[in-house]
Formats: C-alpha cells, sequence, structure tokens
C-alpha cells in the first residue's frame, strides 16, 4: 500500500511539472505570435519623391507603431518613391532603410532608426530642439544717464515683453534676429536690433507741438506755458505766399489780424492792427 501511494505521489509531480511546462512553452509561444502578428500588420501608401518624415508618419498612423530618429539623419536621406500594397511592417522597413543606408530595431511599439553601426537604443528619445539662446539683458536711460524705470521693451514681431526695473534694468529671452521696440512715456521710441553683449538704450525726450518754441511780441513761449490766445504761422506756410514782404503773407491768417497797406507802391509802409 505504501508502495503505491509512493508511486502515485511520484507520478502527480511528474503530472504538475508537465503542466507547468505546458503553460510556459504556450505563453511564449502566444507573445512570439503576438510579435510577428505585430510586425506583419499591412501597409498600404505610394508616393514619388516624397519626404522620408511623412512616409514614417503614415506607417505610426496604419500600425500604432512609434518610430525615434535624430532628424539630421532624415535630413540628410533626402526624398523617397515608394510603393506598398499589403505589405508587412517589416518587409516596409527593411525596403526603406536599404534605400537609405539605415537600420532599424524594434522593441514593444518603438521602432529605432540609425546609421548602421550608429543605432540608438530602442526607446530613447532623440530632442531635435536647439538650446534657446542666452536672454538678452541691457540698461535704459535718459541722454542725461538716469535709469528709466518702467520702460517698455517688448518683441517687435510678438509684441510680448517686459519692463526695466528700478535701476533700468531688463532680461529678455529674444530669438536671433528679432527687433525690440524700447518706449517710456515723454521719450520716441527706439528700435533695437540686438547683438552680442549689454544693451545700453538711451531714449530721447519726444517734443510734442505743445513745447514747440512761439515767437511773440515780447519774447518766446509755448503753447504749454502761455496764458493767452496765440495765433501761429509756419514758415514753410509763409515760404509758399508769392509776396515780397513776408508781413503780408499773415493777411487772413491770424485771427483778429488786420494787414493794410497804405499805397500801391513797392516798398511803401503796411499798417498792422491786432485786436
Amino acid at each position: 500500500m505504501k508502495l503505491n501511494a509512493y508511486w502515485k505521489d511520484v507520478s502527480l509531480r511528474k503530472l504538475l511539472l508537465m503542466m507547468k511546462l505546458f503553460a510556459v512553452l504556450f505563453l511564449t509561444s502566444v507573445v512570439q505570435g503576438y510579435a510577428v502578428n505585430a510586425l506583419a500588420q499591412k501597409v498600404n501608401y505610394s508616393g514619388a519623391r516624397v519626404p522620408v518624415k511623412e512616409v514614417l508618419s503614415v506607417i505610426e498612423k496604419q500600425t500604432g507603431y512609434f518610430f525615434f530618429y535624430k532628424d539630421a539623419l532624415l535630413e540628410e536621406a533626402g526624398p523617397i518613391t515608394v510603393d506598398f500594397t499589403e505589405k508587412p511592417v517589416d518587409e516596409v522597413l527593411n525596403e526603406i532603410c536599404t534605400k537609405l543606408n539605415l537600420t532599424w530595431s524594434v522593441e514593444k511599439q518603438t521602432i529605432t532608426l540609425g546609421k548602421k553601426g550608429e543605432l540608438l537604443p530602442a526607446g530613447e528619445e532623440v530632442s531635435s530642439e536647439e538650446p534657446a539662446p542666452p536672454p538678452v539683458k541691457g540698461k535704459v536711460t535718459d541722454e542725461d544717464g538716469n535709469p528709466l524705470p518702467g520702460a517698455s521693451v517688448v518683441i517687435k514681431s510678438t509684441l510680448t515683453g517686459t519692463i526695466t526695473d528700478a535701476n533700468g534694468f531688463f532680461s529678455l529671452e529674444v530669438k536671433s534676429g528679432e527687433k525690440l521696440l524700447v518706449s517710456f512715456v515723454g521719450f520716441t521710441t527706439q528700435e533695437i536690433l540686438p547683438g552680442a553683449g549689454d544693451l545700453q538704450i538711451v531714449l530721447k525726450k519726444a517734443i510734442s507741438k505743445l513745447d514747440e518754441v512761439q515767437v511773440i511780441a515780447y519774447g518766446t513761449t509755448t503753447k504749454r506755458l502761455s496764458t493767452s490766445s496765440l495765433g501761429s504761422v509756419s514758415s514753410e506756410l509763409i515760404g509758399k505766399q508769392p509776396v515780397l514782404n513776408p508781413i503780408q503773407a499773415l493777411q487772413g491768417r491770424v485771427a483778429g489780424l488786420s494787414i493794410i497797406q497804405n499805397s500801391g507802391a513797392i516798398g511803401s509802409g503796411m499798417e498792422i492792427q491786432i485786436r
């Protein structure tokens, strides 16, 4: 009885071992079959002298794979001509890589492209972005060297920017070739093209019409400071009048001013009345 029980126990252990082995083999075959079936997905696309990136984009959409590669790699490759009709992914990749002298590897859903002998590890991301240029720094002052806090410094093409601090300094990220517009209330706006090194920007005071100098009977003044009613005639307007005496050019151009010539003789005197 003990001998029969022993052999039954041994047979049971062998049966369990065989079942475990069968399960491992079954799972392995399923995984391998999935990988083969994945690469066996069909691709349909044709085109003459099309960019390689366009072909890869089509493969991604039709198969669900993702590509990793250096941008320079495909820029050197140039356009290609392809014609795929119900073609498996692996055959498509072999044909593309043969034409471009490339190689490929696949891991899960990631296909990595590279030069032969220089293939990147599958799944490694390659950054195609250029490093950001250093920020443009500078100082904004008036003609006397005084800092202008709160001056506006914006990028001309985007109108995004910053303002200067209490000491007139600013820092702004600007792409190469971009121009800056620097402005401050009461000063003329300047357009600056940043170069190497920090910027030293000097703004000039803006002269408005209120600050233009006007000559009056007892001196000079400006519209901003004047307390009386003033009329003005520009030198350009006087120069356009066909008269010998510039006083005659004022006739009818200033309110309350009356100019009468005493006679028609050349050089005769004039009577001027101002109300």
